[in-house]
């Protein structure tokens, strides 16, 4: 029965085979058609998966020589064991202060017997600077003065790594000069760090530990013990490396940290021959300690040996609407540029398969003729995109980024499923011209002028017209119901660490069902309506020029080769369109729940490094007169002052007391709107919903609460600084949250002292407030209004950083000058700017726009040249009885302003709708923020369509040439 199934196909296998060659301009833009999306794709995929996977970057960081490294946390053991993944940690954690971590000897425990452990100590941020007659291998104590006179352009800010030996003989990187440290005097350090100090091998070198910042890392305490200590070493080796580091043996971290074991982070390289296997991990796991072993990245456990990882229901979620738009769009995408050319096919091919029907061929094989050519260049349109997109990815890489390992992280699976994806684009793209041609009639397709294949009658009845209207319009009611009705579902949210409320089940709920349900009585609704608004646009450009009558006619005619072009033409501008909406919503989003410090074309300065107030302010009146010598506009600089943390036995800070009707319950907040001033009226969300937006600011000094003269604060440059300083120097009160604001304009603000458990404000105060939204200090107040607070003595706020003034706002040219001045001059300032999104994205946005526009033109020249094809003989004749050149072009013109005309509008509309939609689902799950706005750049996004329109329309101008030889019409 196969075989006889197999004899059966080999006549149409023939017959298809002769048609694909006897139109090879044809056959090969259809696979053209094909293989452009996914080549855009697969690049897309190739260059997202081609950043080293988490397991490769954590094999990368074991040394040559090592089987793992091992890191011993000083997390509470109340909560072991510590749940890490293979890679490493899953996350940062949170250090405590009594606890001591793993030590060599109880690693040494877990281990196999044959293994041995080095122990390695990392520092926190360090200073050096060259000293030629220091004397090597001397530790004291830091002095506060001793920097006060430097180059401050010559202290350099870096990291050291001290080891044994034997570790430094793993750990310590290849050297272009000297040699290693011999001696507890020696020290190895990058060119960076040579550069910045001026030290070359075999002179001496001072590193310095500065005063404890207040901020702890993934070593832990490790700058608190450190901290006011220096020591000298003598240079021995140098490392090529941009970054600045430092190795040496273990004599000054070491000793310290073992003084003051608590709460300071340990590292570990295990060596030997034996592996350290994933239960070992899991032992060392119970002491809050966890393993990067070799063994077991290359032998990775099975999924039921891993931790359970709690998964947030709500990202899950939306990933699944995001992934079911992105298919919905890829697959319309691809069906509406593929699908003209075999409607072409099948017109051409009309003739023969009414031949071939005509002498005993049965309807499935004369569709199975057109079928299989779908199938055929489908596979081979996705073997060239699959091929070119990874090409396209890889050589993108090995140009701009070539230290990626690129592709490295790409499945096996994803070729060959894009492959087959296209397979199955081919053969569905290929089912209504099948259908149609199963269906002619023989002797009515060999009459010459007979109807197209592909028409599907002339125009609708009004009564068919007014019954797909109706019908359309009810698929796309029903579509927008399932759409809002999917917003109205729950999703459930289990707290961390929980299992889902009922495991197995789809997150969102019904929600993703809903929105499927939502796509696919849309994409029928659109498909429903197609002949209806190809009717209407026919009926309206039969009273236009003859051009646009003739383009109208053959559109009607071969309506089923000009209406998927117009679905791709729509496709592409819908993700367009959608695209900007959503990123300029996204933009929004972001910057309505972030702060800042400073005005666009604005800076502000802080020290990287924190020494002393006499120190940072030096430091960064150094860099402000580095930018007046440089011509920027620059004339000064005003302080900026924070309550010190840090003090032992000083907690105190100030807080407002909100009014009655915006206080909220426990475990609750104020709105983000309402925190703006976009609403009156506070609503009360669950906590981390509300408005805590953190501190932009280039230091990591203080707390949130800044005290500043006018001046300062009028430096900043943002909106509303200017009142607000006047209000700041008449004793009020500066804040960033509308709803601290009471009815009279006044805030309730005093002192707090964190050691209090109840938190409460001492002794408030009624003052005057200017509310500055998005300021990144909550409360901000004058030196003199602090001190009248009772900020004085000891309990002063301390200096942090500096606003720059300026004599104008400057460009963006300016503001990078600025940063590359400062970063050339010296390691010890960050440069503070206005951190706010652009609405339009950044480059790669650009980029998208671009290839998307590439795309929808692609798409109009094929739909032209086929158009083209079918219409050769007419324009032939009409060429040969008169016709003039410029007629041909506007023809040509016509054709495609017919296809703009439906896809453009179409397309714009269903993109604005879906990214409508996705703003309002972030909103509904209150993901990444509030999604309080739907923003849309709308004014540019008209102007890019017209722009999109009028060079589609250039392109079928120049397209549009006359034939260069007469011909007569000819049928297969």
């Amino acid at each position: 029965m196969n075989a006889a199934r197999l004899r059966a196909l080999r006549p149409v296998v023939r017959l298809a085979t002769r048609d694909a060659l006897a139109h090879k301009a044809r056959s090969l833009l259809a696979i053209l058609l094909v293989a452009a999306p996914l080549v855009l794709i697969v690049g897309f995929l190739g260059t997202r998966l081609s950043t080293p996977p988490t397991r490769q970057a954590a094999l990368a960081s074991i040394p040559d020589g090592a089987q793992a490294l091992v890191t011993g946390t000083a997390v509470d053991p109340a909560e072991a064991p510590f749940r890490q993944v293979p890679e490493g940690a899953p996350g940062p954690w949170m250090d405590s202060l009594e606890t001591v971590p793993l030590t060599a000897e109880k690693l040494a425990e877990y281990l196999p017997a044959r293994d041995r452990v080095l122990q390695f100590w990392d520092s926190a941020d360090l200073l050096a600077l060259a000293d030629p007659d220091a004397e090597p291998g001397a530790t004291t104590p830091a002095a506060a003065g001793e920097l006060q006179d430097a180059d401050f352009g010559a202290i350099g800010t870096f990291t050291l790594r001290e080891a044994d030996a034997a570790g430094l003989e793993l750990l310590l990187p290849p050297l272009v000069a000297g040699t290693a440290p011999t001696g507890t005097a020696d020290v190895v350090i990058t060119t960076a760090l040579a550069e910045r100090t001026g030290v070359e091998v075999g002179e001496a070198i001072i590193l310095i530990a500065p005063p404890f910042d207040g901020w702890y890392s993934t070593n832990g305490r490790i700058g608190e013990v450190m901290q006011d200590s220096r020591r000298t070493y003598r240079v021995t080796g140098l490392v090529d490396d941009d970054a600045a580091r430092a190795w040496a043996l273990p004599a000054w971290l070491a000793p310290a940290v073992q003084g003051d074991p608590a709460g300071v982070d340990t590292h570990f390289l295990v060596t030997g021959p034996d592996p350290v296997t994933w239960e070992v991990a899991k032992q060392l796991n119970g002491e809050m300690a966890f393993a990067v072993s070799r063994h077991v990245l290359t032998n990775y456990p099975d999924a039921s040996e891993l931790y359970p990882v709690a998964v947030s229901a709500d990202y899950l979620a939306t990933a699944l609407v995001m992934t079911v738009i992105a298919c919905a769009a890829a697959a319309g995408l691809l069906l509406g540029l593929v699908t003209p050319a075999f409607v072409v096919a099948a017109e051409q091919q009309r003739r023969t398969l009414a031949l071939a029907s005509a002498t005993g061929a049965a309807p499935r094989q004369l569709a199975r003729t057109i079928t299989l050519q779908g199938t055929a260049i489908g596979c081979v349109g996705g073997v060239l995109g699959a091929g070119g997109g990874l090409v396209a990815a890889w050589a993108a890489y090995r140009i701009f980024e070539p230290e990626v390992q690129a592709l490295a992280g790409l499945p096996g699976w994803l070729p060959v499923l894009v492959v087959a994806g296209a397979a199955l684009a081919g053969w569905l793209a290929t089912l209504a011209p099948a259908r149609r041609v199963a269906r002619m009639e023989p002797v009515q397709a060999l009459k010459r002028g007979s109807q197209s294949a592909d028409a599907v009658g002339a125009q609708q009845s009004r009564a068919g017209r007014r019954w797909r209207l109706l019908g359309g319009a009810c698929l796309l009611a029903a579509a927008s119901g399932c759409a809002l009705a999917s917003l109205r579902i729950q999703v459930p949210v289990a707290a961390p660490g929980e299992e889902p409320v009922v495991p197995g089940t789809l997150p969102g709920g019904a929600a993703v069902p809903l929105l499927v349900a939502a796509l696919l009585l849309g994409a029928v609704g659109l498909f429903v309506l197609a002949p209806v608004a190809l009717d209407a646009a026919i009926m309206v450009l039969a009273k236009g020029p003859l051009a646009l009558r003739v383009a109208a006619r053959d559109a009607a005619t071969h309506r089923g080769r000009a209406l998927p072009v117009v679905g791709a033409i729509g496709v592409v501008v819908a993700l367009a369109c959608g695209q900007t909406v959503y990123l300029a919503s996204a933009t929004a989003n972001y910057n309505d729940t972030s702060t800042v410090l400073v005005a666009p074309g604005h800076l502000a300065l802080g020290p990287r490094v924190p020494v002393s107030e006499a120190f940072d302010a030096a430091v960064l009146a150094d860099a402000v007169s580095v930018l007046q010598d440089a011509g920027l506009p620059v004339t000064g600089s005003a302080p900026v002052r924070a309550m010190d943390f840090r003090k032992e036995g000083v907690s105190y800070t100030l807080r407002v007391e909100p009014p009655a009707d915006s206080r909220c319950p426990d475990f609750t907040d104020p709105d983000v709107a309402a925190s703006l001033g976009l609403v009156d009226t506070v609503t009360c969300v669950p906590a981390g919903q509300g408005y805590n937006p953190g501190i932009t600011a280039p230091w990591m000094l203080g707390d949130d609460v800044f005290v500043m003269e006018g001046q300062a604060l009028r430096a900043t440059g943002l909106d509303g600084a200017q009142e607000a300083a006047e209000l700041l120097e008449a004793g009020g009160v500066v804040v960033n949250n509308a709803t601290w604001i009471d009815d009279d304009g006044t805030v309730r603000i005093g002192l707090m002292d964190y050691s209090d458990a109840a938190m409460t404000i001492q002794h408030p105060q009624s003052r005057d407030a200017y509310f500055l939204p998005r300021m990144t200090a909550t409360i901000t107040v004058s030196p003199a209004t602090a001190a009248e607070l009772g900020l004085t003595g000891a309990d002063a706020p301390k200096y942090v950083g500096e606003v720059v003034q300026l004599s104008r706002p400057l460009t963006a040219a300016e503001t990078a000058t600025a940063q590359r001045i400062i970063e050339a001059h010296t390691d010890l300032v960050t440069v503070g700017t206005d951190p706010d999104l652009p609405p339009w994205g950044g480059v790669a946005d650009f980029a998208v726009l671009a290839v998307l526009a590439a795309v929808a033109l692609f798409a109009l020249v094929v739909s032209l040249l086929l158009t083209r094809t079918q219409m050769r003989a007419d324009m032939v004749t009409m060429h040969a009885v008169g016709a003039s050149p410029r007629f041909l072009r506007r023809l040509t013109a016509a054709h495609a302003a017919v296809v703009l005309a439906l896809g453009v509008p179409a397309g714009a509309v269903c993109g604005w709708a879906v990214a409508a939609y996705l703003v309002a689902w972030n909103r509904h799950v209150a993901i990444d923020g509030p999604w309080l706005r739907l923003e849309g750049l709308w004014g540019w996004q008209l102007v890019g369509l017209a722009g999109f329109v009028a060079v589609g329309l250039g392109v079928a101008w120049l397209m549009g040439r006359p034939p260069r030889h007469l011909a007569r019409s000819r049928d297969d």
